[in-house]
């Protein structure tokens, strides 16, 4: 029979159906291949990892799929891979997912990101032996995104590994995923770019580098001295155009682009500066230069050879002579801040960066009141002022006033002679004055002084700690606990209630057992709490000699100072004391009189003797000091070594202690801002972060006398368990009860930023001190002698005053003699202060002064307070050579003194802040303001590159800044100012003028123009041909389509057709459509070269005459040759023609919003800069 000739064999049909292709036969429908490969549960099949695995950084972890994978649903929130040791935690998994290649689809790879930073910890994972887990949620897993397949189905079958990072050194951090050092790779192994990274052409040329692995991307390993790109030592046809010195090193700096990749490392070299044409560049590549498991190469690589094009390439231009000086130009249009250097030292406030200008700043931060919105306080009236929430009050001429949480917004603010106003609560007092200033009378925002305890023989009523002044921190509450013993006094708060201030001083127990104890002053002297801490230096209330009030008690002290150079003859100088008092004190231990009983219980036979007391908290005595042996308070006198014993760290009753400085241990940056010194030329940022307040002092403990009897009849003292804690306190086994004395208050925080001057009168007070400490109870029959105090408390910290002001400060009205430099005033002014509090008073009686008067807080011994640290004073002031206002008498001898004896020299701040410290205490820091008639900003330094290597004219140097074929014009030479008539900026002459009209007129849309014939349009051919090879130079000119007209448009783009000598320009949009400038009446155009823009109140070209902008530049030559780096600059000049030569230029733009001398306001009108450009010729 014969078969059809289309028709099957029975053998192929059977064939097909066993297959695995078709799900049915015979008549079943069929799926495709894609559906077959995602039939079923979605599932892992197998990961690279067993759990507890050691997981190198760079390890790639290669997870299977039964199916092919959707590379849409990869991530990290479907792969969770994270940190599980909480000291990582904070630092996320980082890297990336791809399907390897070849499998279908079903294999995914997480590619760890290498680390960069010397202690490979910046990657994916931090080596140290933390671990990590990975997870795979499922569809099943609440809340989480899920890998899925390409039919779009969820991950059912997950997993879960754990695997810990490597520890160095005893295990590899990395694999090496490829044999051998590094080499470059097969594939575009350096790519250079076209050109010769002009600067008017973009200046971001970048050369790629790939390796054929991963490399080690620590700073130790890519560097520029061991991967870098040569330079020819002669041009191309010279015969060294092969020859490469090492010093010959291309400028700029590399990028790590891709590393850890399947393909290698991708690195570039972004090139600093112009190239030098038709030069040989090689990518060099040192014999140091590691991969990732740290192999290297036994000798150095080269690349091949990339030739840079000549001028007459680049230019395109057959009639260009190689030996003729071109044209290049530095170009800022701050499109971002990358070229502003926030870094730079200067001498006021940074002016305002957005995108596309720099604007003068002026950031008051207050709000403009109404003019008559002035607030007076007057003489012998008294305002209290509480910072928290919202108050509203009068002022002594009926006006209403409202304060929110402590920030006061006036006008002017005067506070006159005999007037007082006080602050407290827990925000800080802030002023701002839109006008003038002037405290002739009292504003104190002190803590509070500590109090004896005022509930005597009352051991169950707290005695409550002083109140910190605004935002400052409370002292420590004494005998806090109403129904038991106070094992130690409590602790002060840090400022704003946040963290802790000065520790409390534990408590002393001793026992009797007969109703008498001897020696009480040595037995039941309790631990002294510390002061509140705040600045670091050295401590100024232990050397003040002017303590009034509660801090100055008749009974028992006087005035001050509290370090007895007289009994401690070790601190002889000014400089020792310094050296010793820095920041707050800890308080002093309890006593330790005797020795401590050997083998307690004592015997009845003993029950008189007179132990040291025991701490309460552990009830130990101190066995590391005994003052029987040491005497109280034994002189220290020459030794280095202090003779004091200072007690045993646990045993026995512990001082309170000081909490750490929040700065560090220099004092030259304890301040918030910037401090500019002219004389040095150095700026110093402050370490503080935020403005501060002083922390309260700690409360001193309490001493508690028990009853310690024979109660089980064995001839030995029951153990003092049995008695203390007092069960039923204090109506056990209490005999007597002496409370310690509470701390003292944290000084508070006061700024007053005012926009006019801030004037300080002779009698002003403006305090922001912290509380003193005290004495608590005094030991004897009644309580009544007061030198018998059983311990002292902490002083308070000093608080935080910052003084600003845009106008200056007047300190005229207070004399200081007239030479304070060399005969200083007996009694200084100090009528600014934040002092930290005193110290508390113990056992007054035992030490006395010259006089006979006791004095407690001398000693080194037992159981005083610690005085509190300082507080910081802040003022800022614009330019303190004329804004600061002295006394008649002494201003010349001051300012003398500030200028190192030279006229009109720089004021040197060093002597300043020493000059000041007459007026304040502790000594203030002398800082920039945060807003200033005057602001500025710096370029970093820019590299022009290998500019210099051309020599087209050997007299001359290159880069030329100032040559006669272009150069930056319209500012005074002398001083940097922008040359100004009428409140505008003076436009340059014009450098092309054309027709309008005829066969060779300009052609006009909205923003474009079109001017044929154009080289005869320009004055010479030279300045036309400059203009044609390069038309970019003429970016940021004005163009104006009526010669007479006001009206100008500023060119963003040009071209130049040669072939048909004609040159297009296309205008800013923002300067409106050229059709409606051009005049029938004058149809002239011209064409102005332009080298900044400035706008006033969105005016172009507008510089009114309360305004200036000045432009200063600075040069450097290469510090050492092929370094890349600056080396030291010239002088800073108005004069380009000074810095001829200097392969590295910067510059810096200062305005001043009161140029005119008529005094600044918040509504001062503020110019902006919005281009500038810098030609060389080279």
């Amino acid at each position: 029979m014969t078969r059809p000739p289309h028709a099957p064999s029975p053998l192929l049909g059977l064939l097909a159906c066993a297959g695995l292709l078709l799900a049915s036969c015979g008549g079943g429908s069929s799926i495709s291949r894609n559906q077959a490969a995602n039939a079923g549960t979605f599932q892992v099949e197998s990961i690279n990892m067993n759990d507890g695995d050691v997981w190198a950084l760079n390890r790639p972890i290669v997870i299977t799929f039964n199916h092919p994978v959707d590379p849409d649903s990869l991530g990290f929130s479907s792969i969770l891979i994270r940190p599980v040791d909480p000291e990582v935690q904070g630092q996320p998994v980082t890297g990336s997912f791809y399907l390897r290649a070849g499998s279908e689809g079903r294999v995914v790879v997480f590619q760890p990101a290498c680390p960069t930073d010397l202690q490979n910890a910046n990657g994916a994972f931090v080596p140290g032996g933390y671990h990590y887990e990975i997870a795979l949620p499922t569809v099943n897993s609440f809340g989480h995104a899920v890998v899925r397949d390409q039919a779009g189905h969820g991950l059912k079958i997950g997993l879960t590994r754990s695997f810990r990072t490597p520890i160095d050194p005893v295990e590899p951090l990395f694999i090496d995923t490829t044999v051998g050092p590094p080499r470059f790779a097969a594939v575009d192994p350096v790519v250079f770019p076209d050109g010769l990274n002009l600067f008017s052409a973009g200046g971001e040329s970048a050369i790629e580098i790939r390796f054929n692995q991963s490399i080690d991307a620590s700073p130790d390993n890519l560097n520029t001295d061991r991967l870098f790109v040569l330079y020819s030592d002669g041009e191309i046809g010279s015969g060294n155009e092969n020859s490469f010195s090492p010093t010959n090193k291309v400028p700029g700096r590399l990028v790590l682009i891709d590393n850890c990749t399947p393909t290698g490392a991708l690195i570039q070299f972004q090139i600093a500066g112009i190239l030098p044409p038709n030069r040989n560049l090689q990518v060099r590549v040192s014999s140091d230069f590691q991969d990732l498991a740290g192999e290297t190469n036994s000798q150095e690589l080269a690349s091949a050879s990339h030739a840079t094009p000549t001028l007459t390439a680049y230019y395109n231009d057959p009639n260009w002579n190689e030996a003729d000086e071109t044209v290049d130009e530095i170009v800022e249009d701050f499109s971002s801040s990358t070229f502003v250097d926030p870094t730079a030292a200067l001498a006021f406030p940074p002016a305002d960066f957005s995108t596309g200008s720099m604007t003068a700043s002026f950031d008051f931060p207050g709000q403009p009141p109404p003019a008559d919105h002035d607030f007076v306080l007057a003489g012998f009236a008294t305002l209290d002022l509480d910072t928290s929430g919202t108050i509203s009050f009068q002022d002594s001429n009926g006006r209403n006033f409202t304060m929110v949480d402590g920030v006061l917004e006036v006008d002017d603010f005067t506070i006159e002679e005999n007037a007082v106003v006080t602050a407290h609560g827990d925000n800080p007092l802030i002023i701002y004055a839109t006008g003038t200033v002037s405290i002739l009378g009292v504003l104190d925002a002190s803590g509070e002084d500590a109090l004896t305890p005022q509930a005597l023989s009352q051991p169950t009523v707290p005695e409550p700690g002083g109140a910190g002044g605004p935002g400052g921190g409370a002292g420590g509450d004494a005998s806090y606990e109403t129904a038991t013993e106070t094992l130690r006094g409590g602790s002060g708060t840090g400022a704003f209630g946040l963290g802790l201030g000065g520790g409390g001083g534990e408590g002393c127990v001793n026992w009797t057992s007969t109703g008498v104890v001897k020696n009480q002053g040595y037995s039941l002297i309790a631990g002294g709490g510390a002061g509140g801490q705040f600045a670091a230096g050295p401590n100024r209330a232990v050397t003040w000699d002017r303590w009034s009030g509660v801090a100055n008690p008749d009974s028992h002290d006087d005035a001050g100072p509290d370090v007895r150079s007289d009994r401690h003859t070790h601190f002889a100088t000014q400089a020792d004391i310094e050296a010793y008092f820095t920041g707050a004190e800890d308080g002093k231990r309890g006593n330790s009189y005797q020795d401590s009983p050997l083998s307690p219980p004592p015997p009845l036979a003993n029950n008189d003797d007179d132990y040291g007391g025991l701490g309460m908290e552990e009830q130990a005595y101190d066995e590391d000091a005994n003052d029987r042996v040491d005497g109280f308070d034994p002189a220290w006198t020459t030794q280095a070594t202090p003779p004091f014993k200072f007690g045993h760290p646990t045993n026995g009753p512990d001082p309170g202690f000081a909490q750490n400085p929040i700065f560090s241990g220099l004092v030259d940056d304890d301040f918030l801002g910037s401090r500019w010194n002219p004389y040095t030329g150095t700026r110093t940022e402050g370490e503080l972060t935020a403005p501060w307040a002083g922390a309260g002092g700690g409360a001193s403990g309490d001493a508690s006398l028990v009853w310690r009897l024979d109660l089980d009849g064995d001839n030995f003292l029951d153990p003092l368990a049995t008695f203390f804690p007092d069960a039923n306190f204090p109506y056990g086994w209490t005999f007597r009860y002496w409370k310690g004395a509470p701390g003292g208050g944290g000084g508070g925080q006061v700024q007053i930023l005012a926009v006019g001057p801030i004037i300080l009168g002779p009698n002003c007070q403006l305090l922001a001190n912290g509380g003193s400490g005290n004495g608590g109870e005094s030991l004897g029959e009644g309580s009544t002698n007061l030198t018998r105090q059983v311990s002292g408390s902490g002083g308070g910290a000093g608080g935080h005053i910052i003084l600003q002001s845009a106008t200056g400060l007047d300190l005229s009205g207070i004399d200081v003699g007239t030479d304070p430099v060399n005969s200083p005033p007996a009694v200084a002014p100090e009528v600014c202060q934040a002092l930290g509090g005193r110290r508390g008073w113990a056992y007054s009686e035992e030490i006395t002064l010259s006089g006979g008067t006791p004095d407690g807080n001398s000693d080194f011994m037992i159981g005083r307070g610690g005085a509190g640290a300082n507080g910081v004073i802040q003022v800022h002031v614009p330019e303190p050579a004329t804004d600061i206002g002295w006394h008649p008498d002494a201003e010349a001898a001051i300012l003398d003194y500030l200028r190192h004896g030279v006229v009109d020299g720089p004021i040197d701040t060093d002597r300043l802040e020493e000059m000041l410290d007459l007026y304040f205490e502790p000594r203030p820091y002398a800082l920039i303001p945060d807003f200033a008639p005057k602001s500025q900003f710096q370029s970093k330094w820019i590299d022009t590159g290998l500019a210099g290597l051309r020599d087209p004219i050997p007299a001359n140097d290159y880069p030329d800044y100032a040559h006669s074929l272009l150069a930056f014009q319209g500012i005074s030479t002398t001083d940097g100012s922008v040359n100004r008539a009428n409140s505008m900026v003076v436009p340059l002459a014009a450098i092309a003028s054309g027709s309008n009209v005829g066969v060779n007129g300009a052609s006009y849309s909205a923003h474009q123009v079109v001017l044929p014939n154009v080289s005869a349009a320009f004055g010479s051919i030279t300045t036309a041909r400059m203009f044609e090879r390069n038309p970019a130079l003429l970016v940021g000119y004005d163009f104006l389509p009526d010669s007479t007209g006001s009206a100008t448009f500023e060119v963003v783009s040009a071209s130049y057709n040669r072939a048909a000598d004609r040159l297009t320009l296309t205008t800013l949009e923002a300067d409106g459509s050229m059709l409606l400038a051009v005049n029938p009446g004058n149809p002239v155009w011209e064409l102005r070269p332009k080298f900044f823009r400035i706008e006033t109140s969105g005016q172009k070209a507008r510089l009114p005459d309360s305004a200036s902008v000045v432009f200063e530049f600075q040069g450097a030559d290469e510090a050492v040759a092929g370094s890349g780096l600056p080396g030291t600059p010239t002088a800073w000049t108005s004069d380009l023609a000074d810095l001829v030569g200097k392969r590295f230029l910067r510059y810096r733009v200062t305005f001043d919003i009161n140029a005119g001398g008529g005094g600044v306001t918040v509504n001062s009108e503020r110019p902006s800069l919005h281009l500038i450009k810098v030609p060389l010729v080279w």
